[in-house]
């Protein structure tokens, strides 16, 4: 049926001017209506929830080192876990 394609045209059309473009999310920054991570338990763990949320509005590039911290600080959390 005609008016049914017309509203699935129309719908398509409103996601994609909803739907941010590769780029657009970098420039917009961080989302202000964010909240912080809730506590862990495990400060070394909630630092690193602290700045992944803190770095998350930078473009990819600037988001590489934090997210290598954070994994090497998981792992040796979890290692420490292990231990006990």
């Amino acid at each position: 049926d005609a008016a049914e394609l017309d509203a699935a045209e129309l719908d398509a059309a409103e996601l994609d001017a909803a739907d941010p473009g590769p780029g657009e999310l970098d420039a917009a920054g961080p989302d202000p209506d964010a909240t912080a991570p809730s506590p862990t338990g495990h400060p070394s763990v909630d630092a690193v929830l602290r700045d992944i949320t803190r770095v998350a509005g930078q473009p990819p590039g600037d988001q590489i080192p934090a997210f290598q911290a954070a994994h090497r600080t998981l792992q040796e959390t979890l290692a420490s876990i292990d231990e006990e």
